[in-house]
């Protein structure tokens, strides 16, 4: 009879039990639909800045110059630093980036944005250890080079020409502003929400800034090799930005004293530059990644990555109540 009882307890848990089993199988389903939808709810912004930066450069630009290039220096120039369509080549990750961040958040995002580049006052002291440590490694470059017996240009210019140059090249890289704007404003923020990690997001940002300009290279080891110096670059250069609020006027100040190197005569961009380079990277990301590290600690990850969109929101700005993040 106990036993007869017992049974029909569990006959009738049974599909109770079953009940709760699906419902918890579908709490769990649920949740992890809305986590994907969570994670990829921004995914539509980097379509649109890959879309329009690699179609500006590569189909407006670079294709034209490959299908009719006689027609196009005839027309425009040779493609170089002085021809004005490699100029807006140059500057096309700054259209979709600001673009964005109007979708986003219309004028108030835009704005915000572009108040990230007002240095605050406990930034400033980045400022002098850029200036140095970029300068420090392009005459480390020269003497590398001299030290294994590999070609350097002499240096005939003057101390106060070489001063004249050093000031002018902030002209000659105008075409960094907007790819600092562009994948420094944009995608390491956004790569960095994605993986909650400043290497790899850096990495990815390098990735996707090299293969931009991969076309320009002169041969495939040079694009390589171009492809590698962005990769590590970034993630170096990932370290600052998370430090300064995510303005990327200090990537601009730190590529501007890296592209005089060769406009003063240290040297020639050349695979042996290249490599060299790389090298030193690596012993400035193993720096930096040990300062940090220590300093970061004990600091929460969402306190140290700057990531897309919230940076533009962390400052005291006025925020629009009835803008829905992400629509």
């Amino acid at each position: 009879m106990h036993r007869e009882k017992n049974h029909d307890i569990q006959a009738f848990a049974a599909p109770i039990g079953s009940a709760q089993n699906t419902i918890n199988l579908r709490e769990v389903f649920m949740v992890k639909i809305k986590t994907e939808k969570e994670k990829n709810i921004y995914r539509k912004y980097l379509l649109l800045f890959i879309s329009i930066s690699f179609g500006i450069l590569w189909l407006l630009i670079i294709l034209p110059y490959v299908l009719f290039s006689d027609f196009m220096v005839s027309r425009f120039g040779e493609l170089d630093g002085n021809n004005p369509l490699a100029m807006i080549g140059l500057n096309s990750p700054a259209i979709p980036c600001l673009l964005i961040y109007l979708i986003y958040g219309g004028p108030r995002g835009l704005g915000n944005f572009l108040r990230t580049l007002i240095p605050r006052r406990k930034d400033l002291l980045w400022i002098p250890i850029i200036l140095s440590v970029t300068a420090l490694c392009s005459v480390s470059v020269r003497y590398i080079l001299i030290l294994f017996n590999l070609y350097v240009p002499e240096i005939t210019m003057q101390p106060m020409e070489m001063l004249v140059v050093f000031l002018s090249n902030f002209w000659g890289e105008t075409g960094m502003i907007g790819i600092g704007i562009g994948f420094y404003g944009f995608v390491l923020p956004y790569f960095q929400r994605k993986y909650k990690n400043n290497v790899k997001a850096g990495a990815m940002t390098g990735l996707l800034l090299g293969l931009l300009f991969f076309p320009s290279a002169p041969d495939i080891a040079t694009c390589l090799l171009y492809v590698v110096q962005h990769i590590i670059f970034s993630v170096c250069i990932s370290y600052i930005l998370n430090d300064v609020g995510g303005n990327v006027l200090f990537y601009m100040l730190a590529m501007w004293v890296a592209g005089a190197g060769g406009k003063l005569g240290l040297y020639e961009f050349n695979i042996s530059v290249q490599i060299v380079e790389i090298l030193l990277y690596c012993v400035l990301f193993a720096i930096l990644h040990f300062v940090f590290k220590s300093r970061n600690a004990n600091k929460p990850v969402e306190e140290i990555l700057q990531v897309f969109p919230d940076f533009i929101e962390n400052r005291s700005y006025p925020k629009n109540k009835n803008s829905i993040v992400g629509a």
